[in-house]
């Protein structure tokens, strides 16, 4: 309040007043939410106050530097906002104030935004034949902390677990033991308890193991040469099969889709051929 006296040479005295507003410098605070803040939710609501403005002052908020909403001081010098984030590395929200003098003020904080986890395997790739019955699963994710968990399913049963790294990535093992095809499962959790997953097959090749199925042994026949019929575990279309007669070698052939094969091996000799089979997988 400015207030001005005036008083003459007789003591008398007249008086008026008025009053003026000062505004200085803004100076302006985001109180809500916290800095390194950490939620679902998008847009996300920003709340702040600030000195030296009056109601009806512009409010700019931006997002990693470009504006994305603007609003306007309330009566008793708080706003409120929106602001629309998609960052799990964390959106940089700057709010500005500016007075009708055009003088202004900023504060700034990071959002982290979470959705779902989204998962990508990169090692192995899918439909890979491996003779190790212990395989390295890597991979990356998003929308997820270091520390999150990992869990690593094989045929749909948990197998191992771990954690997700402070870039993003994870890595850990899974069993597998079936040459038709273990589906290895990947699901990550994050604080929020969202989650994805992504998946693969893997095909484990150990030892071979076959079986000739026919003849039977010591059979005896007028035919050379004669068929000879098997079958056999951890091989795949296309393997070789050698058929030897007494130690040497006599035909190949390959292991068919149904990991059965078919071949011949000549024979000359009443008292008995050996008829050996040797199967190689890849």
């Amino acid at each position: 309040s400015i207030g001005v006296v005036v008083t003459n040479s007789f003591s008398l005295s007249g008086e008026d007043s008025l009053t003026i507003r000062y505004y200085g410098t803004p100076v302006q605070t985001i109180s809500s939410p916290s800095d390194n803040h950490e939620t679902t939710v998008t847009p996300v609501m920003i709340y702040g106050s600030a000195t030296n403005v009056k109601k009806g002052d512009l409010v700019s908020i931006y997002v990693n530097n470009v504006l994305n909403t603007t609003t306007m001081v309330l009566e008793d010098h708080t706003y409120a906002g929106t602001a629309a984030i998609s960052n799990s590395f964390g959106d940089s929200i700057g709010v500005v104030i500016t007075n009708l003098y055009s003088v202004s003020d900023n504060d700034t904080i990071t959002v982290h935004y979470f959705s779902s986890p989204t998962v990508t395997l990169s090692s192995p790739s899918d439909n890979t034949d491996t003779n190790e019955g212990i395989v390295y699963i890597v991979g990356s994710s998003t929308n997820v902390s270091a520390g999150d968990a990992v869990k690593i399913y094989v045929n749909n049963v948990l197998n191992t677990t771990t954690v997700i790294l402070g870039d993003n990535t994870f890595s850990g093992t899974a069993e597998v033991s079936s040459y038709y095809g273990d589906s290895i499962g990947v699901v990550v959790t994050n604080s929020f308890s969202l989650s994805g997953e992504d998946s693969l097959t893997i095909r484990y090749y150990g030892t071979p193991v076959q079986t000739i199925s026919s003849p039977a042994d010591n059979h005896e026949t007028t035919v050379t040469p004669v068929m000879i019929y098997g079958s056999a575990t951890n091989v795949k279309k296309g393997d070789l099969v050698k058929i030897y007669v007494n130690n040497v070698l006599n035909t190949t052939t390959m292991v068919l889709e149904d990991h059965t094969y078919a071949g011949t091996a000549a024979i000359s000799n009443s008292f008995g051929d050996s008829i050996g089979v040797v199967i190689t997988n890849l």
